[in-house]
Parts: C-alpha cells; structure tokens; sequence
C-alpha cells in the first residue's frame, strides 16, 4: 500500500518547514510524581526506591536501588557517552558497565567543606557557597569561586554546555568559560529566570514575569526578542534554529519564529518533557516518543505538493517506469539528473519511513544507471544504504537516531552503546555495513569479558573450548591477554591461564602467567620467543622473586640447554657458587672457587676444597689431569710462598716460568737448582728461561759459563740469537763455532754480521772458497791493515 506523502504533516514557519515524526511507543503507566531524565536513546525514572532505565520502546534495561546510598540524590542524568551519573550530595557516582552494574564514584574533597546543589553536562553548582566546578575525569577541577558576586535563585538560573556556563544573576547575565575559566558580565539591566543554550552555543533567556523571551550568540547583540502569549513550562532549543516550549500536562508544543510567528504541533497524550537533539527535538508524551526537526531544503524539492524540482520528476518517474516506461525515460532528458539523483540519495538519509528510503533510493538508482561514474560518485549512493541499514537496526533496538545524530556519536560512539547493552551480534552487523572492520576484534573482546562474567554454569575447559572455536573465525586476531586478564580477575584460573598461552603479546603473557604464579610456564613461553632481552628481564624477576632453591630448580628444569642466565652471572661469585652447588656440578664449583681464590689471594685455603670436589668427577681424563695440575699448582703456591717470606720479596700468584726467572735474576742458584728439581722442570725449559733471562740482564760470562757446563739441550743457536740481539755482537760470536748443522756460508755470514772477520777469513780458507774472500775484502775496514795481510796469505795458498 503507497503511503501518504510525507509533506501532509509539515508546518511552515516563516520560510522553513518542520515536521514531527513518531520514534517509538512506550506505556507511561508510573506515578506522575516521578523523576526522570532522558538522554538520544536511552530514559531513566525513578520510582518505587529505584532508578530504572529503558530505551525509547520502553523495553526496561537495567534496574538501580537508591535505598543504601551514601547520601541524598541531587540529580541523575546520562553523560555525551550516554553513560548514566548519579549526583549526590557529596560525591558523583558514574555507572561504566551495565550488565552488571558498575560504578565508580568521585567524592568532593572534605575540605571544600560543602554539598552539591546541582549538576547540569559536567558543570557542579556548591549549595552554599555557589562555587563553580568542572566534573572530569573522575575529578573536581574549580572553575569559578562565587564570592558573592552573583546567587542563583533556583536550578533554572543557570545552564551549562561544552565550554559555555550561563548564570542569571539579580538583573545581570554572567558569562563562564570552562577552557579558559575566565568569567565576566554579559548582559545588565534585565532579569531573567530561564537560560538554555543550544547544541552551537546560542543562547535563550526567559523573564517570567514580562513573558519576554531573547536569543543571542553575541552578548552584545539580541537576534530575537519576543513576547510569548503564555509562560510556559518547559523551554528547549529544537537544534540550533529555533525555540520550543509547551506546558505541563499540554498536548501542544509551540516552535518561536520571527516577528511574533510560531507553529504549534499537537499530540495526544499528556507531555512529559522536552529534549535538545543536535538537529531537532525530542518530545515525550505519556505514550510515545516524537521527534519534531527541520525538512531540508532537498526533502523539501521532493515532496512539496505540486513540485517541478528534478528530484521530484525523478521520483515520480519511477512511478511511471511499470506504465509509461517510454515517459519514465523522457523525463531524465529534461531535467538535472546529476542534481536530482544526489538530493533523493540525500533525503533518504533523513526519512524514518522504510518505505520512502527504499522509494527514493530507487529513484536515486533507476536516476544514477544513465550517469558515468565522473557525474555522480556510486560510493555516495552506497555509502547510504549502508548508512540506513544501520540506522534502522539500530531503531529496532530502541535506539532511534538520525543520521545527523550519528555523525555526532561517531561510528565508535553507537558501537560503544551497543556494547554496553550487549548487543553483540548488532555491533558486527554494522561494522560490516560501515567497513569497520578494524573493530571486529574489539567487539570480540567484550563478549568474550561478557561471556566469562555471565556463564558460571560452565567449566573453565567448556568456556575455554567456546572462546577459542570464535575466536578461530575472527578474520583479525582479537587481544586474548585482555580476555585472559578478565578471566584471572573472575577467578578461572584453568581459564585463564589457556588463554594467556593462545596471546600472540608475549610481554603481556609473561605479565599475566607471573601474576598467576606460573613461573615455569613464564620462563617456557619466554624461552620460546628467543628474544634474549625479554628472557633475561623474566629471570632477574624470577631471581628476585623465588628462593635460591626454587630459582635453581627452574632453571635446571627449563634453561638446562640455555646458558643465558650463567653468561649474565659470570662475574657474581655468590650466584655460581649457590648454583652449581645446588646442581651438584662439581668441576664448575671448583673452578668457580680456584678463581676465587686467585682474586682474594687465598687460592692456598682452597685448594683442599676444590682437590675434593674433583675427586667426585669420574671417567674424566681431562678432570684428572687438572687435579695434577692444581696439585703441582698448589706445591708451587706453598713454594712460593716459602720463599716470599725467605727473601721478603712477593712470590705469590707468579707462574713457574716467572718464579723460575726471578730466581736467577736474583742469583739464587742453589734455590733455582731446588725449584727444577722439584717440579721436575724439564732441561729444555730450563735451559730456554735461563738462557733468555741471563742475555736480558746482559750476564754473558755467566751465560758462556752455562753454555759450557753441558750439551745444551736446546742448542746454541738461542745463546748467540739471544746475545746478538742485545747488541753484544762479540760475546755472540763465541756461540757460532758451538752450533752445529751450519753450513760453511752460514757461519762465513754470521761471523760477519758479528765484525769477526779473521774468523771468517779462516772458514773461507779452509773451504777455499776464493769468493768468499773477495766478499770478506770487500768488507774489511780500512783501519785493519792485518786482516788485509791475512786475506791475501789465505788468498795466495789458494
């Protein structure tokens, strides 16, 4: 069945018209007497010794008992998230979470040392000393101290919204800014008892007494001044266009219009209360839910009575399309089609009626098939349909909004609502109307938390099992620490710790599982991450956290592959020797305390602890060579040390090559004599130590005489190589004759090197190698005529 042009319910006031739509129906069967307060979508009355909340069909939400408050209600209202605070006298109570309930409150500081009187969007009126604060962010801020500069008779006197706060003092209107707190005299001379202030800051003041009603923006100028037949009860912008009012127990709400015009809606029940909407009003009758809001101008193209605008030849056109097909297509050639199609794609967005959104987005598409693509962007035409999915699921819930009203509330904003009702499966229809996919893992989040919450009658493995199957269908990872956090606070452990395991943010899961007492489990998940940053943080907090034992069992149990832990801890003694003790590792203990005792010099004290704790190695050669070792070390040490206190001359911690060199530096040969035969020091490094330490101290007839005592069991050649190279080439040169397996050119060559040439001249003779001498002539110096003689006696045997 066609339904009635939408234009037969419009009023005109001066060049614009208005029209009142029904939202919902609801059954207002209370007490008369109630309080109430409304926000966009959601209402709350109290009665009977509770507050309840319903939406717009009167589908009841939550209940709230005031029997147990801490003190007398003020006020109640919902917040621009449209989360419910309850103002007491002493403290703003602000409910979060809904299923169940719960609230957080903020006190007033004891020593402001007085009660709240009233509360309007975020502003705090004190009762006696009229003082002005800011409610944010569970906190008081002081805007303005009152200081008797102005009083405020009743609740109506003053209003609040965003940055502005109006207050009507005796015959002055006061002006606050929150941002900067800055307050100052807007207007004298008049006395106003109402004040309210639009969505954009225009302001309406009303004198009860001269029925005299005035609208600016700029104190300084009115842009309307009216006198109204009536005074009424409730006074509200409707938008930012114009004023409404009506009275108590009425069925008629007056729209202000320039010049002393207006237009009045009727309704036919009794009305309740008045709410301001970003771009219209809200009427509450005892039955229904009305919302009265300016026809805009293309709506208005459309459906006027007798329209010739292209958009409404467009829409007629469809009507004729089943018909008159040949007519239908005509009419796109007369008129601005591009124009016609985007307003019928326009006023859809604000019809409530599905029957005229889908009608008009069919002209919009029969009207778009002829555009290209460069006339008219498709994305608009689409962008709204899923723009009047969503605000048509949405009043299904009860939760009618315009699309005005959701540019306002923000995509975030409406999911948040949702949320907080649980709707769930509402929330991931319209994230896939409006491309929101991003906040699918969010939506996930929240009814994984709401499901843990609510479902005591399942075990945790059962809970566990449902979680993680939805969670295997997400298309975006949802933050499973998060879930797992929620389920540790609720007491599932079993819970918990499953899914902190399932959570790709391993810093968090480290966290949780610690926090959970699963040390083991922390320090497995750490391993497997191979950051050995993150690692090394977990077990310094083990380390504090856990006691030595129970620190060194964990480590056995997880890091026994892993020697991160013992490379961080190389340099603390303490921790390696509890830890190898603990771990019955007994060759690292020991070398742990050799070192030990080398630093503290007391290696002595330790060597009968460290024989021992080798001892218990077995079928180890290497183990058994290095208890010799320490054996013979330690021989030495208790040497050494004897002979520290023999010669007053610190011995201590020197090798067997330093001791050995020390002592013949000092001459001491009967104890350098002792030394090798004690340790058995064989005669080639006897032989090397002494050699290389007598050609340092440039001792060469004590060298020669050593040279001579016996076959030296390393040769010559190191005595005269030790001796030239300390630039006593004379004291070499006896060495040369000594080296055997030299050749004759060698020798011819070394004894030049070291300026003995007559020794060379006699090589060279014996071999009768005739060139030889002539190099060695070469090569004697002039001031040697003997050699001369020499060479040419040997030359002339030749």
């Amino acid at each position: 069945m066609t339904e009635m042009n939408p234009s037969l319910g419009w009023e005109r006031l001066s060049d614009v018209f208005y029209r009142s739509r029904q939202l919902g129906v609801w059954d207002w069967s209370h007490n008369k007497e109630l309080i109430q307060t409304f926000s966009t979508t959601l209402c709350a009355l109290c009665f009977d010794q509770k507050i309840h909340c319903y939406n717009y069909n009167g589908e009841l939400i939550w209940q709230l008992d005031v029997n147990n408050l801490p003190s007398k209600i003020v006020t109640f209202c919902f917040d621009e998230d449209e989360r419910f605070i309850l103002v007491l006298q002493d403290r703003i109570r602000k409910v979060d979470g809904w299923f169940p309930l719960i609230s957080k409150d903020a006190k007033l500081p004891e020593e402001i040392g007085d009660i709240i009187w009233d509360y309007k969007n975020g502003i705090v009126v004190l009762q006696s000393s009229q003082d002005i604060y800011r409610y944010y962010d569970d906190s008081f801020d002081l805007l303005c101290k009152n200081e008797d500069r102005f009083t405020l008779a009743t609740k109506h006197h003053w209003y609040a919204q965003k940055d502005l706060v109006v207050l009507l003092g005796n015959k002055t209107v006061f002006h606050l800014t929150v941002s900067t707190k800055s307050f100052e005299k807007a207007i004298s001379g008049s006395s106003w008892q109402t004040v309210k202030i639009s969505p954009k800051g225009f302001v309406c003041l009303f004198n009860f007494r001269l029925s005299n009603l005035a609208i600016y923006k700029s104190p300084s100028k009115f842009l309307l001044e009216q006198t109204l037949e009536e005074n009424p009860d409730i006074i509200a912008w409707c938008g930012n266009d114009t004023v409404a009012y009506c009275s108590h127990g009425g069925g008629e709400v007056k729209l202000i219009g320039p010049q002393g015009s207006y237009i009045t809606f009727w309704y036919p029940d009794m009305i309740i209360d008045l709410r301001t909407e970003i771009d219209g009003l809200k009427v509450l009758t005892s039955s229904a839910t009305n919302f009265i809001s300016k026809v805009e101008k293309y709506t208005s193209k459309i459906f006027s009575i007798g329209s010739t605008e292209s958009s409404a030849i467009l829409l007629d056109s469809l009507e004729l399309l089943s018909n008159h097909a040949p007519k239908a297509i005509e009419n796109l050639k007369v008129i601005n089609l591009e124009q016609a199609v985007l307003e019928c794609t326009l006023a859809a967005r604000d019809e409530f009626s599905p029957y005229w959104q889908k009608r008009l987005l069919s002209a919009a598409s029969f009207g778009k098939d002829s555009l290209s693509s460069d006339s008219f962007d498709p994305k608009v035409f689409v962008d709204t349909c899923n723009l009047l999915r969503v605000l048509n699921t949405l009043s299904q819930l009860g939760l009618s909004i315009t699309a005005k009203q959701l540019d306002g509330f923000t995509v975030d904003g409406i999911l948040s609502r949702l949320l907080r009702l649980r709707k769930f499966h509402k929330c991931i229809q319209i994230c896939n109307f409006l491309k929101h996919h991003n906040r699918l893992a969010d939506i996930f989040q929240e009814w994984a938390l709401a499901k843990i919450k609510l479902s005591p009658e399942l075990e945790d493995m059962q809970l566990y099992l449902v979680i993680k199957n939805q969670a295997a269908r997400q298309t975006v990872a949802p933050p499973m620490i998060n879930i797992a956090r929620t389920a540790f606070l609720e007491g599932r452990f079993e819970l918990a710790k499953n899914l902190t395991l399932d959570s790709t943010h391993p810093k968090q899961k480290l966290q949780l599982l610690l926090d959970m007492d699963e040390v083991e489990l922390a320090l497995i998940e750490a391993v497997k991450t191979n950051d050995p940053t993150l690692i090394l943080t977990l077990l310094l907090i083990l380390r504090d956290k856990l006691t030595v034992a129970q620190f060194t069992k964990i480590l056995m149990l997880v890091m026994k592959e892993n020697q991160l832990m013992l490379f961080y801890e190389r340099n603390n003694w303490k921790f390696l020797y509890d830890f190898y003790r603990q771990t019955d590792k007994f060759q690292e203990l020991a070398q742990v305390l050799f070192e030990e005792g080398q630093k503290n010099n007391e290696l002595s004290s330790y060597f009968p602890q460290i024989i021992n704790l080798l001892g218990f190695v077995v079928d180890n050669p290497l183990v058994s060579e290095n208890k010799e070792l320490l054996t013979r070390y330690n021989s030495l040490y208790e040497y050494q040390h004897e002979l520290t206190t023999l010669f007053h001359r610190d011995f201590n911690n020197m090798t067997m090559d330093n001791t050995l060199t020390t002592l013949i530096e000092m001459g001491q040969e009967r104890h350098v004599v002792k030394l090798v035969k004690t340790f058995k020091l064989s005669d080639r490094k006897f032989y090397q130590i002494k050699c290389k330490t007598l050609c340092k101290l440039g001792r060469f007839e004590e060298l020669f005489n050593f040279a001579k005592e016996k076959k030296s069991p390393i040769g010559y050649m190191p005595f005269y190589e030790g001796t030239f190279k300390m630039g006593h080439k004379k004291e070499a040169a006896v060495y040369i004759d000594m080296i055997t397996g030299l050749s004759a050119q060698k020798k011819i060559d070394m004894y030049l090197d070291c300026g003995s040439y007559c020794d060379a001249i006699q090589i060279a003779s014996k071999e009768k190698d005739i060139n030889a001498l002539k190099r060695i002539k070469k090569l004697i110096p002039d001031n040697q005529p003997q050699l001369t003689v020499i060479l040419r006696e040997a030359m002339g045997k030749l």
